[in-house]
C-alpha cells in the first residue's frame, strides 16, 4: 500500500473515531451527570460502541457506506452532541459495601488486574503480524465485513459455505470489523477490533457486583475471573470470534438494570436498552438471552409491586431500544428471505407464521447438551474434559455460589430476616436457571452428531450469559459469608482466575506464568516508587498529579507515534498476511493484486484457514463468491456440470479455488479430505470449461480461466 493511501486512511480513521469519541464524551458529560467512577466508564463504553455502530450501520442500511460517509456522520454526531442541553442531578456513587475489604483482598485484586492486562498485551504482541485464522472469522465474519465495504450496503446476506447460515446471523460484530478496516480497505487492525471487549466485560461485571454492595476488590476479582474464562478470552484474542461483544453488552445491560432499581433514572434504562440491543444484534443466541433477562427483570419488578403500568411502560421502552440497536438484522433477514427469524420457522398455536427450510445441519452436528443428561459416562469422560478446557475452575466457583445463595435465601425467608436485596438475588437465581436451561436446550450446544459431542467446548460460549448473571448472585452472597469465608472466597476467585488463564485452548502456559511474574514485579516497583515519594515529599503527602493539559499532550504524542509506527506494521502485515499457510492460497495472494473475480467452490475441512477471506486480497480488491445456487435461502452446491459451467460464464470468474474434501454430510456426517488421487468434481467441470490448474495443495486446487 502506498504511503499516501496509508496516511489518507489515518485521516479518515482519526475523523471517524475522533468524532465518535467526542460525541461520546459530550453525551456522557451533558446527559449522564450522576454517573461516577466505574459506572461512568461503563457508560462511556456503551455509548461509544453504539455510536461507532450507528455511524456505520446507518449508511450501510442506506446503501452508501464508505469511509467518507462514516467520517461525515461521525463529525455530524459530535456536532449534535455539542448542542445537547445539560441534565441536572447530584452524582450517585455505588452503595456502601455490605462488608469491609481487607488489604489481602486489595492486593489480590491489583495483582489480578495487572496480570490480566499484561497477559492480553503479550497475546496481542504475538498476534501483531498474524492474520485471523479462526474458521468462523475467515469463513464468514470477515468476508461479510469485506462485502459490506465493497458494496457499501448491508442488504446482502453474504454466504460462502453451503448449508450453513452465517449470512443470516446478526451483524453488529462484523460491522465492528468493517469499521476497523474501512479507512484503509485493509484488515491490519481488524483482528484487534474485539480485544477491548474482553476487559470491558470485566468492567461491566465489576459494576454489577458493586451494585449489589460487594467490596471493590471482590467485584474486581469476580469480573476478571469470568473475563478470563478460556472460551471467552482466547477465541476473541486469537481467532477473532465476536462473542465478547455480546458478553460485554449483556453484562452492561444487567448492570444498568440493577442501577435503575436504586437510582430510578430514565437514563439507566436507556443505557440498559442500548446495551442489550447491541447484544441482541451480535449473535443468534442473543435472541434468547436478552429476552430472558428482560422478562425476569420485569417479572421481579411486578413481584416487588412496582405497579404493572410502570413496569409495562419501562419494559416497552427497553424493548424499543433493543429493537433499535439490534433489530436491523431482523429487518434485513425479512427483506432477503421473507422470514425475520430466518433460518428458524415461527409457529404460533400450530400455525406457521414464517416458514423456513429444513436445517440440514441439525441431524449431523446439531446435538444438544440435554441429549446427554441420561449418559453419566459421557459427562464423566469427554464432556468433563471439554468443560475443563473451556471454562477452567470459574464455572465451579460460580455454580457453588449459586447453590449456596439458594440455601441462604431459603434460610433467611424461613427465619423472616429477608430484606429488599433478597428479591434481586432470587431474580438473579431464576435468570441463571432460565439462561442455563436455554443453553442446554440450544441446538449445536454439544456440536456433534448424535452420541458424539465433539465440539461442546467451543459452544460453551452459548452458556456465558448464565455465568454473567451468576456473578450477580455471587456478589450478593459473598458479603454474607462472614469475614473469613469471604476472604477465602476472594482467594478462590483469584485462583480460579489464574487457572482460567492457565488451562486455555492455545495460549502457552508460559504466557500466564510470565504475566503473573511481571505483574508482581510491577506492583513492587509501584510500591517502591510510592515509598520513595513519601520519603522525599514527607510522610503521608500525596504525589503531585499531572494536569489535564499534560495528559492531553501525552495522548497527542502517543497518537502520532502510533500512527507513524502503524505504517511499518501495516506494510509488514500485508507482506505476511496468510502467506506460507497453504501453497494454493499463496498463489491466489501473489497473483490477484490488481483485482480479480474469484470463485470458491467444493468443500474444505476446518483444519487451517478457509480459502474465503484470504482470497479478498490485502486491499479487499477481489470479488469473491461461492459457485453454487441458493435454495430456500440456503447456499447449496451444484449437483450437475451444466449449471456449474453456466455460473462460471455468467459471473465471469477469473480464478477458481476448489476445496479438496468431501461435501459436508456425505460420509457419516463428516467432511474429510479426498484421497491424493481423487479429483474434485468441480475441478473436472471447470477444466472442461477451459480453466487450467495453476496451483495445488493438500487442501485446495487453484484454476485460472484460459
Amino acid at each position: 500500500m502506498p504511503a499516501s493511501d496509508y496516511w489518507a486512511g489515518v485521516a479518515f480513521f482519526a475523523i471517524t473515531y475522533g468524532g465518535v469519541a467526542a460525541a461520546t464524551w459530550l453525551i456522557v458529560r451533558a446527559r449522564l451527570p450522576r454517573l461516577v467512577g466505574a459506572t461512568r466508564a461503563l457508560a462511556v463504553a456503551v455509548v461509544a460502541t453504539a455510536a461507532l455502530l450507528a455511524v456505520h450501520v446507518l449508511p450501510a442500511a442506506l446503501g452508501v457506506l464508505s469511509r467518507e460517509t462514516a467520517a461525515a456522520l461521525a463529525a455530524l454526531l459530535a456536532l449534535c452532541a455539542w448542542r445537547l442541553p445539560r441534565a441536572g442531578g447530584d452524582p450517585l456513587p455505588f452503595p456502601v459495601p455490605a462488608a469491609e475489604e481487607r488489604p489481602f483482598e486489595r492486593l489480590l485484586a491489583r495483582w489480578a488486574t495487572w496480570a490480566f492486562g499484561i497477559w492480553i498485551a503479550l497475546v496481542a504482541l504475538a498476534q501483531l503480524y498474524v492474520a485471523p485464522v479462526g474458521f468462523d472469522a475467515a469463513s464468514a465474519y470477515l468476508p461479510i465485513a469485506a462485502r459490506w465495504i465493497q458494496d457499501g450496503s448491508l442488504w446482502v446476506m453474504g454466504d460462502w459455505i453451503p448449508i450453513f447460515f452465517y449470512g443470516a446471523s446478526p451483524g453488529n460484530g462484523s460491522m465492528l470489523f468493517a469499521a476497523s478496516a474501512l479507512p484503509w480497505h485493509n484488515d491490519f487492525l481488524a483482528r484487534f477490533a474485539i480485544y477491548p471487549f474482553v476487559p470491558l466485560t470485566a468492567l461491566a461485571l465489576h459494576v454489577v457486583a458493586r451494585e449489589l454492595r460487594a467490596p471493590a476488590a471482590l467485584a474486581t476479582l469476580l469480573g476478571l475471573m469470568v473475563a478470563a474464562v478460556p472460551v471467552l478470552v482466547e477465541p476473541a484474542l486469537r481467532s477473532a470470534l465476536l462473542d465478547p461483544v455480546l458478553y460485554f453488552a449483556f453484562a452492561a445491560g444487567l448492570a444498568f438494570l440493577l442501577r435503575h432499581r436504586r437510582s430510578g433514572d430514565a437514563s439507566d434504562l436507556v443505557l440498559a436498552g442500548v446495551a442489550l440491543g447491541i447484544a441482541l444484534g451480535t449473535k443468534l443466541y442473543g435472541f434468547t438471552a436478552v429476552p430472558i433477562l428482560v422478562a425476569v427483570w420485569a417479572g421481579a419488578r411486578l413481584v416487588a409491586r412496582d405497579g404493572w403500568r410502570v413496569v409495562l411502560r419501562q419494559a416497552l421502552a427497553v424493548a424499543g431500544l433493543v429493537a433499535l440497536f439490534g433489530g436491523i438484522w431482523v429487518v434485513r433477514n425479512a427483506a432477503e428471505t421473507g422470514n425475520p427469524a430466518f433460518p428458524v420457522a415461527v409457529e404460533v398455536a400450530g400455525v406457521t407464521i414464517f416458514d423456513a427450510p429444513p436445517d440440514p445441519l441439525r441431524p449431523l452436528i446439531g446435538s444438544r447438551l440435554v441429549d446427554y443428561f441420561d449418559d453419566p459416562g459421557e459427562w464423566a469422560g469427554e464432556l468433563r474434559r471439554q468443560f475443563r478446557v473451556a471454562t477452567g475452575v470459574p464455572i465451579i466457583v460460580l455454580g457453588l455460589a449459586v447453590a449456596a445463595a439458594i440455601a441462604v435465601l431459603a434460610r433467611r425467608r424461613l427465619r423472616g430476616t429477608a430484606d429488599g436485596s433478597d428479591g434481586v438475588a432470587a431474580a438473579a437465581v431464576v435468570a441463571v436457571g432460565a439462561l442455563s436451561a436455554s443453553y442446554v436446550l440450544t441446538p449445536y450446544s454439544a456440536a456433534g452428531p448424535p452420541g458424539e459431542p465433539i465440539a461442546a467446548a467451543a459452544n460453551v460460549r452459548y452458556g456465558m450469559p448464565g455465568m454473567i448473571v451468576a456473578v450477580a448472585v455471587a456478589a450478593w452472597l459473598a458479603p454474607r459469608l462472614g469475614p473469613r469465608l469471604r476472604a477465602g472466597f476472594s482467594a478462590l476467585a483469584f485462583l480460579a482466575f489464574f487457572d482460567a488463564l492457565r488451562v486455555g485452548f492455545t495460549v502457552p502456559r508460559a504466557t500466564t506464568y510470565g504475566a503473573f511474574a511481571l505483574a508482581a514485579l510491577a506492583l513492587a516497583i509501584v510500591w517502591g516508587a510510592r515509598r520513595l515519594g513519601e520519603r522525599r515529599g514527607g510522610a503521608g503527602r500525596p504525589l503531585p498529579r499531572p494536569r489535564p493539559a499534560a495528559w492531553a499532550a501525552l495522548a497527542a504524542v502517543a497518537a502520532v507515534g502510533l500512527a507513524v509506527l502503524g505504517e511499518s506494521v501495516q506494510r509488514t502485515y500485508n507482506d505476511n498476511r496468510y502467506v506460507g499457510r497453504d501453497a494454493a492460497l499463496d498463489w491466489v495472494i501473489a497473483n490477484t493484486e490488481d483485482g480479480a473475480r474469484v470463485g470458491v467452490t467444493g468443500a474444505w475441512t476446518d483444519q487451517g484457514v478457509a480459502p474465503i477471506y484470504p482470497a479478498f486480497g490485502t486491499r479487499l480488491q477481489n470479488r469473491v463468491d461461492y459457485v453454487g445456487p441458493k435454495v430456500d435461502g440456503l447456499l447449496r452446491t451444484y449437483e450437475d456440470r451444466e449449471p456449474f459451467v453456466d455460473a462460471l460464464e455468467r459471473e465471469g470468474f477469473e480464478v477458481l479455488v476448489v476445496g479438496r474434501a468431501r461435501p459436508f454430510g456425505e460420509d457419516p456426517g463428516r467432511t474429510g479430505p479426498l484421497e491424493p488421487t481423487e479429483v474434485p468434481r468441480e475441478e473436472r467441470w471447470a477444466r472442461s470449461a477451459g480453466f487450467e490448474r495453476v496451483a495445488e495443495s493438500e487442501r485446495f486446487v487453484v484454476l485460472q480461466a484460459g
